[in-house]
């Protein structure tokens, strides 16, 4: 079954410094930075001779292995020299500076003519934070779901070397990649993903050349056989028989039965690989882009992979993990199209469980710029909570308790819920005095007319064997439901269920009066500036802020009823409505009637119907952004530009292609269609008085 394609398509992302767990590694180095930078007199100096020893002092936490991203904020406007003055620098990461004010140093100058006569320093330390991840998506796990998706749709798929594919389940090969299999035909985690994956720590490496690239499949080739075959003796003549590049020596060191290490090196350049057998062979796999020599990882660290890095991103100095790393080769070929906004803008959208979003129920929006710094928070999220059914059965021999004591009771019926902290809550009160005791059926009867009077409620009942109680609780409530007689409770706690689950988000987002420029959508979660939770979950694509642009226009698309329509839910009444670059081409009538000649040489019409038809075009749109035209163009309610607009016929494409030049490919089309004016008809009636 296909997926929806949205016109905001989120992903997780990379480590960001305003939340965990980059947040808490930069507070840490930037307490020693402080350490540092506070530990020394610039009295005497000039300003700028003062600038330049501090920035000396920050600059070795923005190289490997830190990678800090600390930047030396200058005191804008720049004041004049002359004189006294006092200048106040800050040494902060803006990412996390955007979200936790407080993480910077401040740096003041006291200066008199330009020369330094006093300095002070201040930094309130590093905030306590926490965060609930799973471990991170890494790449080769996004391999893995393409493959398990091929496979189901066909029988057959290719998988990367580092996993097995048995029966549906894809064995990892790798200490930080765990198995997948597919459950309902679809790609799952095992173990079974609950919260959001962390965001992914990748560190820039130099592009491989084409030996340093073999390398890479040798290393490859040794996961492969090691899920092939676990025997430890035929794994290290395997080891030991690869034909190796001109210049690369392979070292391997095979302590116990149950471990492997082999190292990998050239002249600048080394790749290591450690594995550990528990019930299969695990591996872990690094880089190192020097020729210095090698210490033993298993001497160092054990054999309880993953190992984690002990030199700030790095492993003793400058190995570095191959799951946490990118080679920068060839610039990207696909040109991504920039989804417009304008200031003010008022815009909804279903956010897919594919959003890194499992296990959470609501969120925050933020915009973030181009750095992927927070601005501000702009939206919020909910996975709706459909309607709740609870069934209470009242069993044969308790309904003749019920049948005998209904003509002495005069005690109300209860219906009472449970909240989350286990309190009771009264839902609703059904007077005695209001149900009709006539038997145990009229009885239970009043009881469900009652209930279906009151907003938000529906029940019934049957009346069998047993005495059977369903009722339905519109939208959102997670508690229990007890039906209290007398002295007796029914428990529903164990048999709720929802009606047709909520799997998407519905995102609600209010554009903010911002710099034209480009941004994006941020997932997030924070409690406050000084609590404890500081979760990153998903950026979205590119969103172009243009309050210039007159092309866009706002469309609104969805369902008059609860409905799943081209993979979107719309639950409660939800549409969406979303800003587009599409605009109208040209307005044209369409005719159909009849047309007959009367004996007397007249001519009558006795059926006309007419429409009004738009030409409608879009903007160049990369492949996601046609695909969300599409499907928006299906949908049984679709309003553009204050029209309600009905799209017939095929949607045409229009693309150009570039092969002059490997960057002068474009991938961006624009899309041409047809739609009619909903309702634009006028009353023909040829009988006024009929």
């Amino acid at each position: 079954m296909g997926k929806p394609n949205p016109f905001f398509r989120f992903e997780t992302p990379e480590i960001n410094g305003g939340f965990e767990p980059f947040a808490s590694y930069l507070s840490d180095n930037l307490a020693t930075v402080y350490t540092d930078v506070s530990g020394g007199s610039y009295v005497g100096l000039t300003v700028y001779q003062a600038i330049r020893e501090i920035k000396a002092l920050v600059e070795p936490f923005n190289e490997a292995p830190y990678f800090s991203n600390f930047a030396f904020v200058y005191p804008s406007p720049w004041p004049s020299l002359a004189g006294n003055v006092s200048l106040v620098f800050t040494i902060q990461n803006n990412q996390q500076e955007a979200t936790m004010p407080n993480q910077r140093i401040q740096v003041t100058l006291d200066c008199t003519d330009g020369d330094v006569v006093a300095n002070f320093f201040n930094y309130s330390g590093p905030n306590s934070v926490n965060s609930n991840y799973t471990t991170p998506l890494y790449p080769v796990e996004k391999e893995v779901i393409r493959s398990l998706e091929i496979y189901q749709q066909s029988g057959a798929a290719f998988f990367p070397e580092a996993y097995s594919f048995q029966s549906g389940l894809a064995i990892s090969g790798l200490a930080r990649t765990p198995d997948w299999e597919l459950v309902n035909d679809s790609p799952v985690r095992d173990p079974l993903v609950l919260r959001p994956y962390e965001p992914l720590l990748r560190l820039p490496f130099e592009p491989l050349d084409k030996s340093q690239k073999y390398i890479t499949v040798l290393i490859e080739k040794i996961i492969q056989q090691s899920l092939t075959d676990s025997d430890e003796a035929v794994l290290e003549d395997y080891i030991n028989d690869l034909d190796m590049p001109t210049d690369w020596t392979i070292t391997v060191a095979h302590p116990t039965a149950t471990t492997f290490e082999v190292t990998f090196s050239t002249t600048g350049f080394r790749f290591k690989m450690v594995g550990v057998f528990g019930t299969t062979w695990l591996w872990q796999r690094w880089v190192a882009n020097s020729s210095a020599a090698s210490v033993s990882f298993l001497t160092v660290f054990g054999t309880s992979l993953p190992f984690e890095a002990n030199s700030g991103r790095a492993y003793q100095t400058d190995w570095y993990d191959m799951e946490q790393v990118y080679f920068d080769c060839c610039p990207e070929e696909e040109i991504g199209y920039q989804q417009p906004a304008k200031s003010g803008d008022r815009i909804q959208f279903n956010i897919p469980q594919s959003a890194n979003i499992a296990g959470v129920t609501n969120f925050k929006i933020g915009l973030f710029d181009s750095d992927n710094v927070f601005v501000q928070q702009v939206g919020t999220g909910v996975v709706p909570y459909s309607d709740q059914v609870y069934t209470i059965t009242i069993s044969g021999s308790e309904k003749a308790t019920v049948v005998s004591d209904v003509a002495d009771h005069s005690s109300p019926t209860f219906i009472v819920g449970v909240d989350s902290s286990g309190n009771n809550t009264t839902l609703i009160t059904v007077p005695f005095a209001d149900t009709d005791t006539g038997s145990v059926t009229l009885y239970a009867q009043s009881i469900i007319d009652y209930i279906n009077e009151i907003d938000g409620y529906e029940a019934e009942f049957v009346n069998g064997t047993d005495l059977v109680f369903t009722i339905t609780i519109l939208g959102p409530y997670t508690g229990s439901v007890y039906l209290v007689y007398q002295a007796y409770t029914y428990d529903t706690s164990s048999n709720s269920v929802e009606a047709c689950p909520a799997t998407q988000a519905q995102a609600t987002v209010t554009i903010p009066a911002v710099a034209n420029g480009c941004y994006r959508f941020g997932l997030y979660n924070i409690d406050s500036i000084s609590a404890s939770d500081f979760e990153l979950y998903a950026f979205s694509n590119a969103i172009l802020i243009d309050n210039s642009d007159c092309f866009s226009r706002i469309i609104e698309f969805g369902s008059n009823e609860n409905a799943i329509i081209q993979g979107f839910e719309y639950f409660g009444g939800w549409n969406q409505r979303i800003r587009v670059a599409c605009n109208g081409g040209g307005e044209k009538p369409k005719i159909e009637e009849e047309i007959y000649r009367a004996s007397d040489g007249t001519f009558q019409r006795p059926s006309d119907s007419s429409d009004l038809t738009l030409d409608l075009h879009t903007d160049y749109f990369d492949l996601a952004t046609q695909k969300a035209m599409y499907a928006t163009t299906r949908h049984p309610f679709l309003v553009w530009n204050d029209q309600n607009i009905f799209v017939t016929g095929d949607l045409e494409v229009t693309t150009t292609q570039d092969y002059t030049t490997q960057q002068s490919f474009r991938s961006l089309s624009q899309m041409r269609f047809q739609a009619l004016v909903q309702g634009f008809q006028p009353d023909n009636n040829g009988c006024i008085d009929c």
